[in-house]
């Protein structure tokens, strides 16, 4: 082949060709045009959003700065109410106690008085007419005597007359008012002025001894006060009484002498 021929060829291949090669380096210019412009965006979001996020961790952290006091204004708020309610609690409660314990005063003053009352009214020695409506006949070593609401009678001048409770007599039932005595491993009901113990053998309460070393809140009106050793003892129907103070209160400790 000479050159005449090579020549010839090789034009007619770049007329057929060129126009493709065109294309492909057209092609490849767009494709690199479109990847400028697609790292452009993604460099310019990425500026955006490292723009963007501190300013959105600022806002966060503004947001948490308001939040805050308004929290701590309303923990506060919640433990001060917490208090106010322990605290009224507390004030309830004492009043609640000191009112149970004016309550308390006021039955034993008003108790007293009542004691007083009754035995002021029922004094031994003090003479009726004629026997309250009621009464029973309670006989104590042949002798007898006349019963009514804690009260014994027995024959005297112009009528009857008010007497301390018999040792040995026997009740049916405890009068009204009566007040427990607890000593040691017994139990005594006192009531103007004596004591009774249960008995069953004789079904009923017997009147008995004053046991050493009972308290009582009040003695019979009819008693003498007496001096010995240097001390003060009241004396009721025989029974002598040491007045003593135990919580507070006024009371009367059976004593020997």
């Amino acid at each position: 082949m000479n050159k005449r021929q090579v020549l010839i060829i090789a034009t007619t291949l770049v007329v057929a060709f060129g126009p493709l090669a065109d294309s492909i380096e057209a092609q490849r210019a767009r494709q690199g045009q479109a990847r400028s412009r697609v790292s452009a965006k993604s460099g310019n979001r990425s500026i955006a959003q490292g723009e963007q996020r501190p300013g959105r961790r600022a806002d966060r952290r503004a947001d948490r700065s308001r939040q805050g006091p308004a929290e701590s204004r309303r923990q506060d708020r919640s433990r001060e109410d917490r208090q106010d309610f322990r605290r009224e609690r507390n004030d309830d409660r004492a009043e609640r106690r000191e009112d149970a314990r004016e309550d308390r005063q006021e039955y034993r003053e008003d108790r007293r008085e009542d004691w007083q009352d009754y035995y002021r009214r029922n004094r031994w020695g003090v003479r009726v007419g004629v026997l309250p409506v009621g009464y029973t006949t309670v006989w104590v070593g042949g002798s007898s005597y006349y019963y009514y609401g804690g009260v014994y009678y027995q024959p005297g001048p112009s009528g009857y007359v008010i007497v301390a409770p018999p040792t040995s007599a026997v009740i049916t039932s405890l009068p009204a008012g009566y007040v427990t005595v607890r000593l040691a491993d017994d139990t005594y009901f006192y009531h103007g002025g004596g004591f009774y113990s249960w008995d069953a053998g004789r079904s009923g309460f017997v009147v008995v001894r004053a046991p050493l070393g009972a308290v009582v809140p009040i003695i019979p009106a009819a008693n003498t006060r007496v001096y010995v050793g240097g001390s003060t003892f009241y004396v009721a129907g025989g029974i002598y009484y040491r007045p003593t103070v135990r919580s507070g209160r006024s009371v009367y400790v059976v004593a020997r002498i």
